[in-house]
C-alpha cells in the first residue's frame, strides 16, 4: 500500500510538474499560437500548439535550421515538401510524415528539421493538453 501511495504521489507529481512547466515558459517567452481556430465550432474553449513567435518563429526556425542536402543541389531536385506531424503532450513533435510526392531526399530534411523544433506548448482545452495534428509545407528551391 505504501508503495501504491507512493508511486501515485510521484506520478500526480510529475504531471503537475509538466503543466506548470508550460505555464512558466510561456511567460517567460512569446509563444503563440501557429494558427488561431477559435471562430471555429468547439474550439472556442481550445488552443492550438505553440511556438516562440508563433508561425513567424516557426518559419524562421526552419529556415536557419534547413540544410538543402548537398547530393539534391548536385542532382538539380527542386519540390515542395507537405508534412502531417502531431504536437504532443509534452510539447514534442511526433510521428512527421510527408503527405506529398516530392523525393525522399528533400522530405527527410524537413522531417529532421521538424524533430529538432522544441519546445512547443501543446494544445489544451481548459486545463488539459491534448495532442494535435498539424500540417506544413516548404519549397526547396535551388538560388
Amino acid at each position: 500500500m505504501k508503495i501504491t501511495s507512493l508511486i501515485l504521489l510521484l506520478i500526480v507529481s510529475l504531471s503537475t510538474f509538466s503543466q506548470d512547466s508550460f505555464e512558466n515558459m510561456e511567460n517567460n517567452n512569446n509563444f503563440k499560437q501557429i494558427i488561431d481556430l477559435s471562430g471555429l465550432p468547439d474550439m472556442e474553449s481550445k488552443t492550438t500548439p505553440k511556438f516562440i513567435d508563433g508561425k513567424k518563429g516557426l518559419d524562421s526556425f526552419i529556415a536557419n535550421n534547413i540544410k538543402y542536402p548537398k547530393e539534391a543541389i548536385l542532382n538539380n531536385i527542386e519540390g515542395i515538401v507537405v508534412v502531417m506531424y502531431i504536437v504532443n503532450t509534452k510539447g514534442k513533435v511526433v510521428k512527421v510524415q510527408t503527405t506529398s510526392d516530392t523525393p525522399e531526399i528533400l522530405n527527410n530534411e524537413l522531417k529532421r528539421v521538424l524533430y529538432k523544433s522544441e519546445p512547443w506548448i501543446p494544445a489544451k482545452k481548459g486545463e488539459k493538453y491534448f495532442n494535435m495534428n498539424l500540417s506544413l509545407s516548404y519549397e526547396f528551391k535551388i538560388k
